[in-house]
This record gives structure tokens, sequence and C-alpha cells, in this order.
């Protein structure tokens, strides 16, 4: 019977156990808790601070971006200004162009209508070779002037084409067939050979009469029928129907100068 103050102290010692971790349960919780709740804090206040430190490295590139901007801008402002002084200067030259042309213009206009009665002049003049030809050229020179729809560098352009023509005159042989008239108004067809502006001469188309324009009395001259030949050899050489070769032709004798 001994043995019943042993049993239940044992049953006495088994229970302590049971009793403990009910006391320590609440300390615990409340301390793994509140850790818990730091962590989670620690964890919120680190995801902040990403996110700030994202957020700082976009408003960084931000900023170099508009830096770079800025830069660029800079830089085509500076282009634009050069390029609108260098417009300026072109204006300013096209400006002083346009009024040295005008002044060019208020020249030039008088200076080619004195050419024109020069050369009207001249051929009123000269030996009448090719009347009809050198007159309707003559006279589209006039008409020329008065046309708007001419500039003035075309116009200048004919007029030094109309001199050169006559120039030319002097350097070549020509035959043409034209009516003459003769001192009592009759006309006659005939072939003249014009040699360069030495002399100008006609022969009838029978080749038995032949003539030449005598310059200081104004009017045609018969020549004696000897010339006959050698002026129908110049007239075959004028059309090319024969090579180049000497003939002989009476010429003016030249004027003594004064």
């Amino acid at each position: 019977m001994w043995c019943q103050p042993r049993n239940y102290h044992l049953l006495y010692l088994l229970a302590l156990p049971a009793v403990a971790p009910q006391a320590i349960a609440g300390p615990v919780e409340q301390a793994v808790g509140e850790r818990v709740e730091v962590q989670e804090q620690a964890e919120r206040s680190e995801q902040e601070v990403d996110q700030l430190a994202d957020e700082t490295e976009t408003m960084e590139q931000e900023y170099r971006d508009t830096l770079r901007k800025i830069e660029n801008a800079k830089s085509y402002n500076e282009q634009l200004r050069k390029q609108v002084e260098q417009q300026n200067q072109r204006l300013a030259s096209f400006e002083r162009q346009l009024n040295e042309v005008e002044e060019t213009q208020r020249n030039i206009v008088p200076l080619m209508s004195r050419m024109i009665e020069v050369l009207d002049e001249m051929i009123e003049v000269d030996t009448p070779f090719l009347p009809r030809e050198r007159e309707a050229r003559l006279s589209a020179l006039k008409e020329m002037m008065y046309r708007p729809d001419v500039n003035l560098p075309d116009k200048f352009r004919r007029i030094m084409e109309a001199y050169q023509i006559e120039m030319d005159y002097g350097r070549n042989m020509e035959v043409y067939e034209g009516e003459l008239e003769r001192d009592n108004g009759d006309r006659l067809t005939v072939e003249f050979l014009r040699v360069g502006r030495v002399g100008l001469y006609y022969q009838t188309l029978d080749g038995q009469e032949s003539g030449y324009w005598d310059d200081e009395n104004n009017r045609w001259q018969t020549l004696s029928q000897d010339f006959n030949a050698a002026i129908s050899k110049g007239l075959k050489i004028a059309r090319k129907e024969a090579p180049p070769d000497f003939f002989r032709i009476p010429v003016p004798a030249p004027e003594q100068a004064e």
C-alpha cells in the first residue's frame, strides 16, 4: 500500500509539462507576430526604396534625354541662324544685282535702239544686194524692240546676230536671182553675183549682158561683153558648180582718205 504516494507524485510531475506551454504561448506568439510585422514592414520599405530608385533612375534618364534635346535644339537653332544669315546676305546681293540690272536696262535699251539705227543707215548707203532680205531683217528688229514678250537678252542677241550676218557678207561670195531695174524703169530678171563687199555684179539669164553696181554714181553700169565669161565663171564658183579659181572682174577704185 506504500506505492500510492509514489504514483501520485509521478502523476504530479507529468502534469507540469502540460501546463508550461500554455503559460508561454501568448508572449511567444506576440513576439513572433511582432517580428513578422517588422519583417513585412521591412519588405514594404525595401519595395518602396526599389520603387523610388526606379523612379529616380527614370527621372535621371528623362533629365539626360531633356539635356540632349536641348543641345540638339541649340545646334539646330545655330544652323538655322547661319542659314538665315546667309539667306539675308543672298537677298542683299540679289537686291544689288536687281538694281544693277535695272540700271543696265535703262542704259542698254537706248544703246540697242541706236545699234538698229546705225544698221539701218549702213544698209541704206551700202551696195544694194539682197534688199528685201536685209530690209525684212531690219523691220523685224524694229518691231521686236516694242514686244514685251521678248526679254532684253534675246533682243540684244538678235541685234548682234544681224550685225554678224552683215559682217559675214564681206567674207563670202553669193549668187541669187532677182529683178534689175533699169534707168528707164524697165525690170529685167538677172542673176546677181556678190563678191564679198568688193563688188556687186549681174548677168542676164542668157549670159549676153553683164554689169556692176557703181557706188560712186549710185547706179548700174553695163560692162563690155569681154567680161561675160568672167562673170559667168564667178557665178559658177559662187554656186559651187566650179572649184575656186581666179577670174577677172572690174573693181571700183578705193576712195582716197581725207
